[in-house]
């Protein structure tokens, strides 16, 4: 590979910390910017009307053509990165993307395409009808390096047979003060239990299931619950056929909607248990900042999930799970100490730029 200062990349991912591809793509960006050439497309339509969504992947669209288009009269190295959408309608920018890049790379041997991964659903773009299944061809055919998230994420994107995959665990920033904060949390030993879910507001989260579950072992307990990212008019919209919770329960739970980071580590700070019983995910950066943070754990058990297993502090929503098993982890100082370290070890910033920019060692 040349000289880092001499190497361009193309980057084309949502920037925003709203959401957590949001957030790793913000920090992907930055450190690139510290070490390449970059020239960036921002993706991000997450908080736009329809109209304006359609408007702007229209002018996305048109970007990339631009940008591949003026790469044919370049020479110098350059590397394409990209973060796969998993929907028909996002996904026409990566189609764009691919098919330039496919034809680029016959101009200019020194073009190099690299695809991060986020989610558990990219494989069920490749099942739609003939247009899947091109786009599937374009992605092999075409990718040199597709970053994914953990072993069993591969079944979930381009297959096990598939050979050009680099693993690196997404990155979570904590201050020192917060660190500090978290070695001095104070665990849970008896009272009010203090829950949290975070997620973005969609019914694939699973925040029904989440609710319904803690009434059921909390139900004679007394217990709040902070929901991060909802607001009470997006829960009551998006279950509006299915609101049988009844308003005693519902006072125990608190809407928050968005929240700045400071906010919600002075949350996670502040919670014993964090719960999350999602339908599809992949590495899901609420389960490792609520892990860092020294929270009880319960997952649901979908595939990618179970690569928490091996923590002793992550409990999964199954016949074993009781009600004297989650309050033994809230007040196990080793269990959940022992989560956290090696979170903040394997999700650091520091451990994340090293693995991003061995990725792009061609």
């Amino acid at each position: 590979m040349a000289n880092n200062n001499k190497i361009r990349v193309l980057f084309v991912g949502p920037i925003t910390k709203n959401h957590g591809q949001g957030i790793v793509t913000y920090f992907t960006l930055k450190i690139l910017t510290s070490y390449f050439l970059v020239d960036r497309i921002n993706t991000n339509i997450q908080d736009l009307n329809f109209i304006k969504k359609i408007i702007f992947s229209l002018k996305i669209i048109f970007t990339i053509l631009f940008k591949i288009i003026s790469l044919m009269f370049h020479r110098e190295e350059t590397i394409i990165y990209f973060t796969p959408s998993r929907n028909f309608f996002s996904s026409m920018k990566d189609f764009i993307l691919l098919l330039g890049a496919l034809l680029l790379k016959k101009i200019n041997k020194n073009i190099y395409l690299i695809g991060h991964l986020h989610g558990s659903d990219l494989i069920n773009l490749f099942k739609k009808g003939i247009y899947g299944k091109f786009l599937k061809i374009l992605y092999k055919e075409n990718i040199d390096r597709l970053i994914i998230n953990s072993e069993s994420h591969k079944k979930f994107s381009l297959g096990t047979e598939f050979n050009k995959y680099k693993i690196i665990d997404n990155p979570i920033e904590i201050s020192t003060s917060t660190k500090d904060k978290i070695k001095n949390k104070l665990l849970y030993r008896e009272g009010k239990i203090k829950i949290l879910f975070i997620s973005i507001p969609t019914k694939q989260k699973g925040l029904m299931e989440s609710i319904k579950l803690v009434k059921k072992i909390f139900n004679n307990d007394d217990w709040v619950m902070n929901v991060i990212g909802w607001d009470k008019n997006m829960f009551n919209k998006i279950y509006q056929d299915e609101q049988n919770i009844d308003a005693k329960t519902l006072k125990k739970i608190k809407f928050l909607g968005r929240v700045n980071d400071d906010h919600k580590f002075e949350l996670l700070l502040k919670s014993d248990l964090f719960i999350l019983l999602s339908y599809k995910e992949a590495q899901p950066l609420s389960v490792i900042e609520a892990g860092m943070f020294k929270c009880g754990i319960i997952l649901s058990e979908i595939e990618m999930l179970l690569e928490f297993k091996k923590f002793q502090s992550v409990l999964f929503n199954n016949q074993k799970l009781t009600k004297s098993r989650i309050l033994k982890v809230l007040k196990s100082n080793s269990s959940l100490t022992k989560t956290s370290n090696v979170f903040s070890r394997l999700h650091s910033l520091d451990s994340y730029k090293k693995n991003i920019i061995n990725s792009f060692m061609f």
